[in-house]
């Protein structure tokens, strides 16, 4: 039993786009690690624009994925951003996000041998 994602919305989207579930999930897990390495310089430039541009685009894949608690990450990041935080207030929340996101692509890549 998976803990850390549920991927029921990802089998409904591919059986009715016909798409092989296995590429879907190699494709997000891809953009995941693509979006937390964006979100990481963007924080530290605190380029604020830009870390809501990318939590925004990895909100879907969230979604998709069942991450609910990297979803709740992803909106606290995205709510700092938009208040222009200090940097400080955003370090523990960003490693949260990133360690749930890595738990659970790691349990995605041994669930389906990726």
């Amino acid at each position: 039993m998976a803990l850390h994602y549920n991927i029921k919305e990802l089998i409904a989207q591919t059986m009715e786009e016909e798409y092989d579930l296995k590429d879907q999930i190699l494709a997000y897990r891809s953009e995941l690690i693509f979006r937390i390495e964006k979100i990481e310089k963007a924080i530290k430039k605190k380029n604020y624009e830009k870390v809501v541009k990318h939590t925004d685009k990895s909100t879907k894949i969230l979604f998709s994925l069942g991450m609910e608690e990297a979803i709740d990450w992803n909106n606290e990041m995205k709510e700092w951003a938009l208040k222009q935080g200090k940097k400080s207030e955003i370090i523990e929340i960003f490693s949260a996000f990133k360690k749930s996101v890595n738990r659970a692509i790691k349990e995605l890549s041994r669930d389906y041998k990726l």
